[in-house]
């Protein structure tokens, strides 16, 4: 993987994000994200339209830092917050909340809902970030992940496994999508027959 110096969350990085396939655009580009549609993501990225922050993001952002001394007690590892771009495909990007300065171990945090919350202490990943958790294992090329769902109070911790087969679909969307930023064409609606595709498989691969 190949680092980039840009601060998460400024001016720049939200920038630099518009010119790549990130890990947070995978889900949506499979249509199995509740966050937006292909369509809005397409004219975030050709029109730069920017998303407003609501409540519940500002409250994940206020408390990511928390969560990851967090998980770095839990873990006993030592994680840095670094953004980068696959070795091979310049457009596939990821940043990523922790990744330890050996470079092989990640981690994703979300302090998301009650639901969501409590689907992780069942020992589930919510099936709407499995395509961004693929898509950073496979941007950073290890085997796994840990997923970190921490509620202001306690965590959960949950490694994800490198599914080889959810990525090569995944990526095979994403090029697509790629192919109309590139070309200026708006992309084609997800069908409810591919969403619930992508959905059974993302619930397998959790």
């Amino acid at each position: 993987m190949k680092f980039i110096r840009v601060k998460q969350k400024s001016k720049e990085w939200l920038e630099w994000r518009r010119t790549k396939i990130t890990a947070s655009d995978a889900g949506i580009i499979l249509g199995i994200s509740p966050f937006k549609t292909i369509e809005q993501l397409y004219n975030e990225k050709i029109k730069g339209f920017e998303q407003i922050s609501n409540p519940y993001m500002l409250r994940g952002i206020e408390l990511e830092p928390i969560a990851l001394r967090e998980f770095e007690k839990e873990t006993g590892l030592i994680m840095f917050p670094v953004v980068g771009v696959h070795d091979e495909i310049d457009w596939m990007a990821a940043s990523f909340d922790g990744m330890t300065i050996e470079e092989d171990v990640i981690c994703e945090i979300k302090c998301p809902g009650k639901k969501d919350h409590q689907t992780a202490l069942d020992g589930n990943i919510p099936s709407k970030y499995i395509a961004q958790l693929q898509h950073q294992i496979f941007v950073a090329g290890l085997d796994f992940s840990f997923y970190y769902s921490f509620d202001g109070y306690k965590g959960k911790i949950i490694e994800v496994k490198r599914d080889q087969e959810f990525i090569e679909k995944m990526l095979e969307k994403e090029k697509e999508f790629w192919n109309c930023l590139q070309t200026l064409t708006p992309p084609i609606t997800i069908t409810k027959h591919e969403r619930e595709k992508y959905e059974t498989i993302a619930v397998v691969s959790g």
